[in-house]
């Protein structure tokens, strides 16, 4: 085993051994980078932006019901968790998606989630999704904007 000693600012190594030092210090650096790659972060999967409430139901049991092709559109799956944000009135909610049938620009704010929001109103549905570091340096979320009679206006990135 090596011994350290300090004396003003120089390291002095009593039977050194300098292979050793070196293979200390890879396996360091291998440990930080593994640590790098395990990493992971949360980050914005995709978004509906600019969609419309349609409808808001208190009697159903929670969640938010939305046209089919708008969650295609943004790789948004039936049961996924989603974040929603009121922009008409600054509500937020946490609930999740039901399929609303095809091409028929439904928004239904569901359950309790219907306090938050009513008819008219405009919305952002965002999921969100983990990936490692390195990864998320070039990812980029499917953004769906939306235009009058929930209709896609444009997607980006595409």
């Amino acid at each position: 085993m090596n011994r350290y000693k300090f004396f003003s600012c120089s390291l002095v190594f009593e039977k050194t051994n300098i292979p050793d030092l070196f293979l200390l210090d890879r396996f360091f650096l291998k440990s930080m980078k593994q640590n790098e790659q395990s990493m992971q972060v949360e980050l914005l999967k995709a978004k509906i932006h600019g969609i419309k409430v349609t409808e808001a139901n208190v009697a159903y049991r929670g969640s938010l019901t939305m046209d089919e092709m708008l969650m295609d559109a943004a790789d948004m799956l039936e049961y996924e968790k989603v974040l929603v944000v009121n922009n008409t009135n600054g509500e937020r909610l946490e609930t999740y998606l039901i399929r609303g049938a095809k091409d028929s620009g439904v928004c239904c704010l569901n359950g309790a989630a219907a306090y938050k929001g009513k008819e008219g109103d405009e919305l952002i549905v965002m999921a969100f999704t983990r990936m490692s570091t390195a990864a998320a340096q070039v990812y980029k979320p499917k953004r769906v904007f939306i235009k009058h009679g929930n209709k896609i206006d444009h997607i980006q990135p595409d």
